[in-house]
């Protein structure tokens, strides 16, 4: 990325690191056979498709009907691929691996890759599981990809896209059809599969290839290697090249992880301080540090983590829980031992849990038997760990965990572990344990029955709904959990979430229930039809319920609400709907400065508090509220604390702060200071 662009304020999405970090690693798959550039090229260009294969593609061995044998000697019977760990010679084990799949029928394919778990070398494991989805992809990449899905070890990422490179060179066409179905992130993982396999493709074909799946700039990796190629072979020139071009650096990380681990094997991992302070984007930057980690720990996690401590603060706070994670699959106590003896409480207490997150993770059975080997003092917490890993793969074995804890943190910790994941699995069997006598603390089962409705509504809505009315209303708001049920259902079938509105019982359930339905109609254009459904209810619920619509209108489409204003039913509803724009305009800067003088003017004037609204452009608009307003805004803060359950604090009484959805910053000439509300989901 250009040194010109300014640093932001970074903020970690940690989900987005995982995604990128699971393409990186994606593993490399064989390169492709010779093809017809000039055939594909055109094909993509006009829209037509690569080829005309069906959905289910036979390829490979299935496809030509070659008979298979092994032509390598016995590599061992599935019970024994453990042994396969005990090959030294890479280049034997290898050799060997790859003769002995060769000759293996899908069905055998199959088993080989449920029983790879026995292989205890990660990175070995690693390979053979890289091998058999290869194999499999060749037999029929719909199936292999269903084959991988099912293993448990997180791997799926790097698997998936080693499938799709391997079906690219059968069936690009077919591949690229299968891919547009995926997640975001797993559409990353084909396309890194598709662009490795496929380096016969152009870099004009590449990029459209890329545009298709929804990252056009990952394409530019083809660039970014002759960048490379053109620093002199020294990684430091090679690094700068990269993140000073015009390139996004997200479309580079592959070429940016190459690098950097050249650099952490020429200086060590002082190499991490530099390339943490030579980055912008923190998704990219944690991407290639927990990368190049992932490939140091590999190998000796326990040097890695000696190593990382010389780190500066920030650069340790990345790094060592990534070598702990890897540490925890090939030698946990070991790992247990190391971080005993670190000094700074904090730092133990924090590692500890990765570690004991990880363990559980890779072999929940073999941290229970290991509890005793453990500190009393953190003992709990390792169990903690294992009984939540049972209920994200068993959750049905993990009910009997909770007989055996007190209402608190763990039960409810546990309970909402099992809620989520049983009711993905088996949702029928989880309702009837969320309903039952199992859950000692009633506010834990309640948070976990909410769990379970919200994925019962996509199987069983009215089920759900007609469950919700049983419950008793939540003591702590006052209303029931039909609410949010109507609020689920509205995401996808407004007309039936509108239809069982006349069912909710009164109250603060029905205003969030009407809420909830005004919203979703707001969420789809239908703003006439969400002012109206708010006249059904008692006029003393009317005012909440247009200020939540119109706020919501104000973040979904300002410039409609702005051209909509003259036109809304009365001057409270206008002034409702100012608030809101100005509100949203904090976040979004989506309107114009003039635009925000018209916004101002709707709100009544008077000898009140005078109120700076700063917008990030720049932009400020400066209005003097009546006392009635300014206590009007100060209501507005109530009922939005209100209609979505949060909590906050404000020092003082008095209207100095406006609140918006997340931050904003609200300068008042009365006082000093300018203050900051932050509002936390409960």
């Amino acid at each position: 990325m250009s040194s010109s662009v300014s640093q932001k304020v970074r903020t970690v999405g940690f989900v987005a690191i995982g995604l990128v970090v699971g393409a990186v690693l994606a593993t490399v798959v064989f390169m492709a056979l010779p093809g017809s550039n000039d055939q594909l090229e055109e094909s993509l260009v006009e829209g037509q498709p690569f080829s005309t294969d069906g959905n289910e593609v036979q390829t490979g061995a299935a496809k030509s009907g070659i008979q298979t044998s092994n032509a390598f000697g016995d590599f061992g019977a599935v019970g024994d691929l453990g042994d396969i760990s005990t090959i030294e010679s890479a280049f034997e084990r290898t050799f060997k691996m790859h003769g002995f799949l060769m000759g293996a029928d899908e069905s055998q394919l199959n088993e080989h890759l449920t029983h790879s778990s026995e292989i205890a070398t990660p990175s070995v494991r690693d390979e053979f599981q890289s091998a058999v989805a290869q194999r499999l992809a060749e037999f029929n990449p719909q199936r292999a990809l269903k084959s991988i899905r099912s293993l448990p070890n997180g791997q799926d990422q790097a698997l998936l896209a080693t499938v799709f490179g391997e079906w690219s060179r059968s069936d690009l066409d077919g591949a690229l059809a299968q891919a547009k179905t995926l997640s975001e992130s797993e559409r990353l993982a084909a396309l890194n599969g598709i662009l490795t396999s496929r380096g016969d493709l152009s870099d004009s074909l590449q990029q459209q290839i890329a545009k298709q799946l929804g990252h056009e700039q990952y394409a530019m990796q083809t660039q970014s290697s002759a960048t490379v190629g053109s620093s002199g072979g020294d990684p430091r020139d090679a690094w700068n090249a990269l993140v000073n071009d015009s390139y996004e650096d997200i479309a580079q990380i592959g070429s940016l992880v190459q690098i950097a681990q050249s650099l952490v094997q020429q200086n060590g991992m002082e190499a991490l301080d530099w390339i943490r302070n030579s980055l912008i984007d923190d998704t990219v930057l944690e991407a290639t540090v927990r990368s190049v980690l992932h490939h140091v720990a590999l190998s000796d996690p326990q040097s890695a983590f000696r190593q990382a401590q010389s780190l500066t603060r920030d650069s340790q706070d990345v790094a060592l829980p990534t070598i702990v994670e890897m540490w925890a699959r090939s030698n946990p106590l070991v790992a247990m031992d190391t971080l005993s003896n670190l000094k700074n409480a904090s730092q133990r207490s924090r590692l500890q849990t990765t570690l004991f997150r990880a363990w559980a993770e890779s072999d929940p059975q073999d941290l229970f038997d290991s509890l005793e080997r453990l500190p009393e003092a953190i003992r709990s917490k390792a169990e903690q760990q294992a009984m939540l890993a049972v209920a994200r793969t068993a959750p049905s074995d993990a009910v009997a965990y909770l007989a055996d804890l007190p209402a608190g943190d763990r039960q409810r910790d546990l309970a909402l572990e099992i809620a989520e994941h049983w009711s993905k699995s088996d949702i029928y069997a989880a309702l009837d344990w969320v309903l039952s006598d199992q859950i000692s603390s009633e506010s834990t089962r309640r948070r976990a029955l909410t769990e379970v409705l919200r994925n019962l509504v996509d199987v069983d809505p009215t089920l759900a709904f007609q469950t919700a009315l049983k419950q008793e209303p939540l003591t702590k708001y006052g209303r029931g959990l039909e609410a949010m049920v109507i609020e689920q259902i509205a995401r996808s079938d407004i007309d039936t979430a509108i239809s069982l509105l006349s069912q909710v019982r009164a109250g603060r359930t029905k205003l969030h229930a009407y809420i909830a339905a005004g919203r979703a109609l707001v969420q789809n254009g239908g703003y006439d039809r969400a002012l109206r459904l708010g006249q059904q209810l008692p006029n003393e619920d009317q005012s909440r319920y247009r200020h939540s619509v119109l706020w919501s209108w104000a973040e979904s489409d300002p410039e409609g609400l702005l051209a909509s204003l003259e036109e809304l039913p009365s001057e409270d509803a206008k002034t409702q709907a100012a608030m809101g724009l100005i509100m949203s305009n904090f976040r979004h800067n989506a309107l114009s400065g003039e635009q925000m003088e018209y916004v101002s003017s709707m709100l009544p004037k008077g000898s009140g508090n005078t109120y700076s609204f700063t917008t990030e452009g720049g932009g400020v608009v400066s209005t003097e509220l009546s006392e009635q307003v300014s206590a009007r805004m100060m209501q507005v803060i109530e009922q939005t604390l209100a209609d979505r359950a949060v909590d906050i604090t404000v020092d003082g009484a008095e209207p100095k702060v406006i609140f918006m959805t997340e931050e904003i910053q609200v300068s008042n000439p009365e006082v000093e200071t300018v203050e900051v509300i932050r509002r936390e989901e409960e």
